[in-house]
């Protein structure tokens, strides 16, 4: 009776006209490509959607990230009917915040911000709302970075580098999500920018961010990781085979140790390397560049082939083949 349900859903999944190819869970492409229909605005600025898959290495969970539309999206809650099919619904993001953590590196998340002016800020001994003083609630994964924001950590939530406004992390409440990965929703209130510790920086993407209280690397009694031997680790470049003329490909380099399947991303220095004699055009991403966006525009490259190249130091450590397909 079960074979006969995962084959009827397997038939009308294939037969969805919903479903979307350029789309990535945690920034790894998905098995088969998920449906994602019901979209409709919550308020007047998020956006919402349903997704449905039915592989089970596509599984969603609460906190997980989906880029899809040239947008982040967060989920928020998902489920599991008899295990045939997932479903999953996101909320759009719609800033990305930064911070430095006490080794001096800057990390990033997307949350989904709303403006929560009316509501307490979550300190106690403040039943209103001091006027003139504004706060939002930032909704974001659980993880290890985000479950210790506390007081007084600040952020800057401005798109005016030159004048920005700052934050001050008020709450944290990572309970109310409480499954799958979980969320933190944290609030945070309206303070002032200290210009003898807030600075102005700029990453290797060239993208310039308010970062509060910044510190140079390793200004604690740490001492720094020393080098990894290359057989402690395993690298690899997920993506797909094929780089279809106007459509931009995602690849995603991941760093493990080989003992333990940490991610060592933060602490080995790597960079890719692209060969082809056509013009490719690339763009990083992700928190330490591990996501690489190829684009190849030109239709007389079509049936030529790009190497993917990881190098740490000047070793090729991982390498993926890919071939220019026509867009059909």
């Amino acid at each position: 009776m079960m074979y006969e349900k995962e084959r009827q859903v397997s038939f009308l999944y294939d037969l969805a006209p919903d479903r979307e190819d350029v789309t990535f869970l945690n920034g790894n492409p998905f098995k088969k490509s998920p449906r994602i229909f019901g979209r409709k605005f919550i308020d007047k600025t998020h956006h919402e959607i349903t997704v449905e898959t039915i592989d089970k290495s596509d599984r969603m969970e609460c906190g997980d990230y989906l880029e899809y539309d040239n947008m982040v999206w967060l989920c928020l809650n998902s489920f599991s009917f008899h295990n045939l099919y997932c479903r999953a619904t996101f909320m759009s993001c719609d800033w990305k915040l930064f911070w430095q953590d006490k080794n001096g590196n800057i990390k990033s998340i997307y949350v989904v911000d709303q403006n929560s002016t009316q509501y307490n800020s979550g300190e106690s001994g403040n039943q209103y709302v001091t006027l003139g003083a504004a706060q939002h609630m930032l909704r974001m994964q659980c993880n290890d970075d985000t479950v210790v924001f506390d007081t007084p950590q600040r952020f800057v939530l401005d798109k005016n580098i030159k004048n920005p406004t700052c934050y001050k992390v008020t709450q944290n409440d990572n309970s109310s999500y409480n499954y799958g990965k979980g969320l933190c929703c944290i609030t945070v209130l309206e303070t002032p920018l200290d210009p003898k510790v807030d600075q102005l920086v700029k990453l290797p993407t060239g993208e310039q961010v308010w970062i509060c209280n910044y510190h140079s690397s390793n200004t604690d009694d740490t001492q720094p990781t020393p080098p990894l031997d290359h057989d402690s680790y395993i690298v690899d470049i997920s993506g797909s085979t094929k780089i279809r003329v106007g459509i931009p490909k995602k690849y995603t380099v991941s760093i493990v140790n080989h003992d333990n399947n940490s991610s060592l991303l933060s602490s080995v220095p790597f960079s890719w390397n692209i060969v082809c004699d056509c013009e490719v055009e690339k763009t990083l991403s992700g928190e330490h560049g591990e996501i690489i966006t190829l684009t190849v525009n030109d239709e007389s490259q079509i049936g030529k082939k790009v190497d993917i190249q990881i190098l740490i130091g000047n070793s090729v450590v991982s390498e993926k083949q890919v071939t220019i397909a026509d867009i059909l």
